[in-house]
């Protein structure tokens, strides 16, 4: 997956983000937060996902993936696409944009019958996958010493 970007916009009290990336992820729910911190209410989380085609998912397969033969992975992206998510759980604060990404599971197995292999996506939370940690803080502009930015 290439860079995303996030921007924040629009009335935060609507809580409102629009979301550019390279993908078109669908907007799911804003969930608000529930525990105070020092400033106020802890920062809500707005949920994303996005199904991918076989195309948007990784070229190779990953180290653990039970064959070597690149038509194999070909195949279960195949039979996984349209059913496999992946899913973004964000949070804004302090100026810096945190969450998790979610990158979907796929669980792959040989037919001993056919010989072939056969993929499917667990249903509910198990076919979320292991999450990985976004960030994006933006880069503040230099200002030159002695002078102003505007």
């Amino acid at each position: 997956m290439g860079r995303v970007y996030f921007v924040v916009a629009g009335n935060p009290d609507a809580n409102a983000v629009n979301f550019n990336g390279s993908h078109d992820w669908s907007f799911v729910e804003y969930v608000p937060g529930t525990q105070k911190s020092p400033g106020g209410d802890a920062p809500g989380e707005w949920h994303f996902q996005f199904t991918p085609t076989k195309d948007d998912m990784p070229k190779n397969p990953p180290a653990t993936f039970i064959s070597k033969d690149p038509a194999d992975w070909m195949s279960v992206k195949e039979q996984v696409e349209g059913k496999l998510e992946w899913r973004l759980a964000l949070r804004v604060g302090s100026c810096k944009l945190t969450g998790e990404f979610y990158p979907g599971e796929i669980h792959a197995g040989k037919n001993t019958a056919t010989g072939k292999i056969t993929a499917d996506v667990p249903a509910g939370k198990a076919g979320w996958g292991t999450p990985t940690t976004v960030e994006y803080e933006r880069a503040w502009p230099e200002i030159p010493a002695g002078g102003t930015q505007r």
